[in-house]
């Protein structure tokens, strides 16, 4: 299991009281990034010419500051 507190896992799964059927599931960290894309492409303000790695850039910044905010 993964127990790190600085970056948990979302959404761990281990099935019906069965531990070989556990699942780590995405990273807290990742389903900010993944929210923070979601975000910006719902927001129809990117430019046609960025590129995707630079989108994954923009949304993992945006998520480590979301992790930074939750320490405090």
């Amino acid at each position: 299991m993964n127990r790190d507190i600085k970056n948990p896992n979302a959404f761990p799964y281990s099935g019906v009281g069965d531990d070989t059927n556990y699942s780590k599931g995405m990273t807290l960290r990742d389903y900010f990034a993944a929210h923070a894309m979601q975000g910006m492409f719902a927001s129809g303000n990117l430019r046609r010419s960025i590129e995707n790695d630079e989108v994954a850039e923009v949304a993992y910044r945006m998520a480590d500051a979301m992790m930074k905010a939750r320490k405090a």
